[in-house]
């Protein structure tokens, strides 16, 4: 790169050797990379008269996904629901939780870099009120996204 400078120079005038310094500045940007696989997640909510009656329902194996990452700043997870069968929701992790009452809010984790780390989430989803004892599709979606 710095060859086309110098007949660019030499036209110019005469040389001068002492005193003349160059110099490169040059930095290396790694992105972040932030990559779930193999998200799982139940296909189905089943609730009972007793879970309405309750208000609320625990699952335990809610989601398992493995994370991979680069950014020692961590991650942050956010939960998503349909609001027709949830209010709210409390997501764990191991250790940290997130609520969600549909307004977007997100956790941050910390966490070193990841290489394929099984991450396992279970929950505590608040009935909507008026929701009914039965069968629903899954009404949760998790979302991880790099911290800033």
């Amino acid at each position: 790169m710095l060859a086309p400078a110098a007949p660019l120079a030499a036209a110019q005038g005469p040389r001068v050797e002492n005193g003349a310094r160059a110099s490169v500045d040059f930095r290396i940007v790694i992105p972040v990379v932030l990559r779930a696989e193999q998200l799982r997640e139940p296909e189905i909510l089943s609730i009972a008269q007793a879970d309405i009656a309750r208000g609320y329902l625990d699952v335990e194996e809610g989601a398992s996904l493995l994370l991979t990452s680069n950014n020692r700043a961590g991650f942050d997870v956010s939960v998503a629901f349909d609001p027709a069968v949830v209010s709210r929701v409390a997501a764990h992790l191991a250790g940290p939780s997130v609520e969600s009452d549909g307004e977007g809010p997100t956790l941050h984790v910390d966490a070193p870099k990841l290489v394929r780390e099984p991450v396992r989430v279970r929950y505590r989803i608040h009935l909507a009120p008026g929701a009914r004892a039965g069968t629903y599709a899954w009404p949760l979606r998790l979302g991880v996204t790099p911290a800033a």
